[in-house]
């Protein structure tokens, strides 16, 4: 009905159209009652409040069309008007939701099999003294270098030490000092657009050139552009130089931890930077971690390197077992598995 009085009122000769508001809206009305004359009865069947936003979804949904989060567990029903005739063309539905082991399952997983490369991080962070020294981790996409670092980072700012994370630009554009224009404002405390450049007074000139540059901020001693690259490069590396000193100075005696998560995915200005500073470290007790990728030649030469494998299998069904869930064969016949592909694993599993 819906249909037939909307193509009366698209019509293309005038004359077969409505003619006018009033006899287009009684139409809809006529129309409107047909259609409710016609719905099914309705039964009450409880939709689903997100646990992270607090958005409702219907209950046949198994993640937020707000904000993504996964609704199979944690979610608060809430009930509903549905016909009942769509409840019951969803016969599925229930079994997708009770997989066995899916409400186990959480995710992110626990950090598993980790401990020795974490006592490895912890070791060169206790071999800091009073220079800046660099160690590096290596491994394939999905191995779990950023979440290895995030947990070394929270134990060490746990401990007192001022911590920094950065990675790629997140437009992977590989915007031009995006990653050290971050890094620096962190280490010293500066805006994100690096303020005013009445706060780099205590910089050395090439320092304030630096971050002249990095920060484009003009009547700071001059920008780069005219300036050969190898000036400009130093500059830049002097500009980090400077940020970590001044982290030193804020938290005397402490600690300062900077982690560079996808360093073969920075920008190349950036890169060079930090490369610069490991090569030619300050007197600041600091601790420099890069993760990247295998086969990525462009890293520190002599700095101590961990390389990261897979999760080994018997970790893995281990993890199925604990949580009830049927782990599949041709998981079980791996050597060993990336944990992103077992987080995607799961979530494949759920979404059916």
């Amino acid at each position: 009905p819906l249909v037939a009085a909307c193509l009366r009122a698209l019509s293309k000769e005038p004359a077969d159209r409505y003619p006018d508001a009033a006899a287009m809206s009684e139409a809809l009305e006529a129309a409107m009652a047909e259609v409710e004359g016609a719905r099914p009865p309705l039964s009450r069947v409880p939709d689903v409040v997100c646990p992270a936003c607090g958005t409702i979804n219907p209950s046949n949904q198994k993640f937020c069309g707000e904000c993504g989060a996964p609704l199979g567990a944690g979610g608060t029903p809430r009930m509903s008007l549905l016909p009942v005739e769509e409840e019951r063309t969803q016969p599925g539905l229930a079994a997708r939701r009770t997989l066995s082991g899916e409400r186990a399952l959480t995710l992110p997983f626990p950090l598993l099999c980790r401990e020795d490369d974490i006592a490895w991080l912890r070791e060169r962070r206790s071999e800091v003294r009073v220079s800046l020294s660099a160690a590096c981790i290596a491994g394939e996409p999905g191995s779990g270098k950023t979440r290895l670092l995030q947990e070394v980072l929270k134990g060490a700012a746990l401990a007192g030490d001022t911590v920094v994370r950065v990675g790629a630009d997140p437009s992977w554009a590989e915007v031009g000092y995006s990653t050290l224009r971050r890094a620096i404002a962190a280490l010293a405390a500066l805006p994100p657009e690096g303020g005013s450049p009445w706060a780099w007074a205590a910089a050395t000139a090439e320092a304030r050139q630096g971050l002249a540059e990095i920060f484009r901020a003009d009547g700071a001693g001059g920008r780069l552009d005219e300036l050969p690259p190898a000036v400009r490069r130093f500059a830049a590396a002097e500009a980090l130089r400077w940020a970590l000193a001044r982290a030193t100075a804020r938290a005397p005696g402490e600690r300062i931890l900077v982690a560079v998560d996808d360093f073969h995915l920075i920008d190349g200005p950036s890169r060079n930077a930090f490369l610069d500073v490991v090569h030619e470290p300050p007197v600041v007790p600091a601790l420099m971690l890069l993760a990247y990728a295998p086969g990525f030649d462009d890293v520190p030469p002599g700095v101590p390197t961990r390389a990261l494998t897979g999760l080994p299998s018997s970790a893995v069904a281990r993890l199925f077992q604990d949580a009830g869930a049927r782990i599949t064969p041709s998981v079980a016949g791996l050597r060993s598995v990336l944990p992103l592909y077992l987080e995607e694993l799961v979530r494949f599993v759920r979404a059916g």
